[in-house]
């Protein structure tokens, strides 16, 4: 990995709050739970990160962020402060999906090579996201992530010939259905008992994976992603 390469990623899609910046193979981080003041956490995280490593703005290769699915308001938060360091530095964004950045945290914390992501998205629907570990040890999706109900979850017929791990919120509010609904489609599939939150370390990691391979971002690509746009739109009366 080239060591002048430097991406500053942050995500506020859960309930953490986490910032990451990756110069070469060097990371600082930090990362908190707090419950609805990230608003009020992220941009001084960001600046911290700076000031430990002597950088500016102006002198990063690129921005990343977690552009959902997850909390509507973190996703905006983390796609306008996005959008504002691009335009005040020139610099390119690259957007990366939260459900990939939890799936890359199993393989950093537990090399978990197949991970079924479902996170509840309310209103009785699961944010899906399949993925499995390639040759450079970063998560790729098996298909894109979709919202769906709980007893209709996404299966694809390569993924019954591995053993997956279940992680996400949807495993608590939907254990049953799930797990009921997985058997009956044979797939090998344990669950992780604990609660997890994307990572701006795994963030960053898929950033500059994604960097390398020529996808530098760009203003157009700073939108969150809801996969549920649907619930903006009013139905006529």
């Amino acid at each position: 990995m080239p060591t002048n390469i430097k991406i500053l990623a942050f995500d506020t899609s859960s309930d953490a709050c986490s910032v990451a910046l990756r110069i070469g193979k060097v990371a600082l981080t930090r990362h908190v739970i707090a419950k609805q003041k990230q608003s009020e956490l992220v941009l001084n995280m960001l600046n911290e990160l700076l000031k430990e490593a002597d950088l500016k703005l102006k002198d990063l290769t690129a921005l990343a962020f977690g552009q959902g699915p997850g909390s509507f308001t973190g996703i905006r938060l983390a796609a306008s402060i996005a959008q504002g360091l691009s335009l005040g530095s020139n610099l390119s964004v690259i957007p990366v999906s939260t459900l990939q950045i939890l799936a890359q945290g199993m393989y950093r914390e537990y090399q978990e090579r197949n991970v079924l992501v479902a996170n509840d998205a309310r209103m009785q629907e699961i944010y899906f996201g399949a993925y499995s570990i390639d040759e450079q040890n970063i998560m790729q999706p098996l298909f894109a992530d979709l919202v769906g109900k709980p007893d209709n979850p996404p299966i694809q017929n390569n993924m019954l010939k591995s053993n997956w791990i279940g992680i996400g919120s949807a495993w608590q509010a939907y254990k049953d259905i799930l797990a009921q609904k997985y058997r009956e489609k044979k797939l090998q599939l344990r669950i992780h008992p604990e609660e997890r939150y994307p990572n701006a370390l795994d963030l960053v990691n898929i950033a500059i994976y994604k960097y390398e391979k020529g996808e530098k971002g760009s203003r157009e690509n700073i939108l969150p992603v809801y996969l549920q746009n649907d619930i903006f739109l009013t139905k006529p009366k």
